[in-house]
């Protein structure tokens, strides 16, 4: 590279959880290269790519329909992984919402092809942000919980959470220093683990001592691998899914 500085210039092109691999292949090679960083797009920034890209298509979109793209893109950015796809997340919703425009109207010779309304979907996307559409108060999961019987405990903990996030808005002070800590749901097989850490999840969410109502449910096969490395790499890959979110391991 040294001796060959001025025939050529190169570029990599490289994910960034790479990056630090790649350096250390060759000694030299951190002080040789500048490292340009590309962050992710926001969620702000993910809406202006969708709304760009249905601009180039020569379409529009309901105002109803547009609201739930947002949500959409703060829901892909606050659960984004390592592999999260950023621009090209857009353009395959789009090409999903293209589809699903182009179904609903063929059988209809009147009906507007160059909008998009939330008809056009898809429903894996708004299941991801049903919650937010039809928000669940923290009373109503409380009522939910207070149903179960017994759970005397952690009733205990998630009155203590609120305590702790009314106290820190009182004192002005951030709800990010509000842990949300780690847990054993402990008991006999049917006395409510599962059911009960769900809603434990869904009030953090909305306490907002988490970012994203993602709650990830696995068993100890999901974290077992067969060769040797294989557990690192699936009990890695299920702690980036379950980002901002919650993890329940279950027995």
């Amino acid at each position: 590279m040294t001796e060959n500085a001025d025939d050529f210039k190169m570029i990599f092109g490289m994910y960034s959880n790479r990056v630090e691999d790649f350096l250390k292949m060759n000694a030299g090679l951190s002080r040789r290269v500048r490292i340009v960083e590309f962050p992710d797009y926001n969620p702000t920034q993910l809406v202006k790519i969708f709304d760009k890209t249905i601009e180039q298509q020569g379409r529009t979109i309901t105002d109803e329909a547009h609201r739930y793209i947002e949500l959409i893109m703060e829901h892909k950015y606050n659960t984004r992984t390592e592999d999260f796809g950023n621009a090209g997340e857009v353009k395959k919703l789009v090409i999903d919402m293209k589809k699903l425009l182009l179904r609903r109207t063929a059988s209809s010779p009147e009906a507007d092809r160059y909008t998009y309304t939330a008809d056009d979907i898809p429903p894996a996307e708004m299941e991801k942000i049903k919650d937010q559409i039809y928000p669940r108060t923290f009373d109503d999961i409380m009522k939910d919980l207070n149903e179960q019987i017994g759970l005397s405990d952690l009733k205990d903990v998630i009155v203590r959470k609120q305590e702790e996030i009314l106290y820190a808005k009182k004192s002005g002070g951030s709800l990010y220093n509000i842990n949300p800590g780690y847990y054993f749901f402990v008991g006999n097989p049917g006395t409510g683990k599962s059911t009960s850490a769900k809603l434990f999840a869904e009030c953090l969410y909305e306490l907002g001592i988490v970012k994203s109502n993602r709650f990830m449910s696995c068993t100890a096969k999901d974290l077992i691998g067969q060769y040797v490395g294989e557990t690192d790499k699936k009990t890695y890959a299920l702690l980036q899914k379950s980002v901002n979110g919650v993890l329940f391991i279950d027995e």
